[in-house]
């Protein structure tokens, strides 16, 4: 500012702005410093909070999540005990029809071939699906075709992606290869028991016969031989594996967020006809698994699994519903006895773990899911028993009594 010193009052103006000058210029300087302060300790602030060996960004931790109690779990599950799968398979494909889910055809050989190994079918879908995997593993070891008769073809085929067998039915066995049947030139037969490692070499045909009872020995020698591969060759089909992955994703959007994970426990109670014939051949009475023996096993899950549910598949659900749908835990119930077997089988199929009492398409499913099973044990029987073949079972099986 400029001084008038000549002009009138001059001096005195003077006098003013020589005091207020070092009241501004320490007001600007102060203001200075402290803009200069809180730069440095903005830069101060980021170096603190680079990550180093020594000293890691602090994160802040997510808020807990408390796990829901069964009884919950149970209420949010609650809606899901009226779900079917054939809700599902009508809400996915318009139909509950399984001809009309079936996906693809077992190929027809060419020719009549030389060699070839064909099963007898009898019994219902489990007793066909031993018969059918045995044939299938001999045929394997040897190198030659595998046929599958009319019923096998019926049953399995399209439900089974993976199936390396071709159609034996008898539009060929009476036109093609019937130089072989007639007189039955060039055919052999083995029973479901005989088949070993060693079984000797196939030269023509060779037709296995015999009722499996459950897992014999020479199932297990060669399911264990051929573990990988068994479960490629009984791969379900998409529209088949569709129906029941879409039901299990609706039971875990029912029972909370998606990022909890579900462990499912596939349950086969199988009564009505063993119930019917409990006084077995050995002259004593067969102990039936009974609501006790599925309460043991379910603690088994709950104690080594979180979130488990356990999906329960049978021939007599009106028990079921009766005996277990009390047990402290999550059980459901998806259908009845009038669903198709092989949808059954698909359910257990893509659990994680199964809980079993006898019969082979309990075991199959066993073999199919491939987690942890829990059998029955004091049946109080030794024909038909698991407990003369546990030697050969997995290590991840595990008996619990029925007493």
């Amino acid at each position: 500012m400029w001084c008038p010193l000549t002009q009138p009052g001059g001096p005195a103006v003077c006098r003013q702005w020589g005091r207020l000058v070092p009241a501004r210029l320490v007001a600007v300087v102060l203001l200075m410093t402290a803009v200069a302060v809180l730069q440095l300790g903005a830069v101060l602030l980021m170096v603190d909070r680079r990550p180093s060996p020594s000293r890691p960004l602090a994160v802040r931790p997510p808020p807990v999540r408390r796990p829901a109690s069964t009884a919950e779990r149970r209420r949010r599950a609650a809606p899901l005990l009226h779900l079917h799968l054939a809700q599902v398979m009508r809400d996915l494909h318009g139909s509950t029809d399984m001809e009309l889910v079936r996906a693809g055809r077992l190929p027809r050989p060419a020719s009549c071939p030389e060699r070839a190994v064909i099963p007898w079918a009898g019994g219902r879908a489990g007793n066909m699906l031993f018969e059918y995997l045995t044939a299938w593993a001999v045929a394997l070891r040897h190198d030659v075709p595998f046929l599958v008769p009319d019923v096998m073809i019926e049953t399995f085929e399209g439900v089974f992606a993976g199936m390396t067998a071709q159609r034996g039915d008898l539009d060929l066995l009476l036109m093609d290869c019937a130089h072989l049947w007639h007189g039955r030139r060039n055919i052999s037969v083995a029973t479901i028991q005989d088949v070993w490692e060693d079984l000797a070499p196939i030269t023509g045909w060779l037709e296995l016969v015999g009722f499996p009872t459950n897992m014999t020995r020479p199932i297990y020698r060669l399911w264990h031989a051929h573990e990988a591969e068994m479960r490629a060759e009984l791969r379900f089909s998409a529209p088949i594996s569709s129906i029941v992955q879409e039901y299990l994703r609706r039971v875990r959007r029912a029972l909370g967020p998606d990022d909890e994970p579900v462990t499912f426990i596939g349950v086969h109670v199988r009564r009505t006809d063993y119930y019917q014939a409990t006084y077995n051949l050995d002259g004593v009475w067969m102990n039936m698994p009974g609501a006790a023996y599925f309460e043991r096993a379910v603690r088994h899950y709950q104690r080594r699994y979180p979130n488990t549910v356990f999906v329960v598949v049978s021939d007599d659900m009106q028990w079921c519903r009766e005996q277990l749908a009390a047990l402290d835990a999550v059980i459901l119930f998806p259908g009845d006895a009038g669903n198709p077997p092989m949808l059954d089988l698909a359910l257990l199929g893509h659990c994680n773990h199964t809980i079993i009492t006898f019969g082979t398409f309990a075991l199959s499913a066993a073999i199919m899911t491939g987690g942890d099973v829990v059998v029955p044990k004091d049946l109080g029987i030794t024909w038909n028993s698991y407990e003369r073949q546990k030697d050969f079972w997995p290590a991840q099986w595990t008996e619990i009594s029925v007493l």
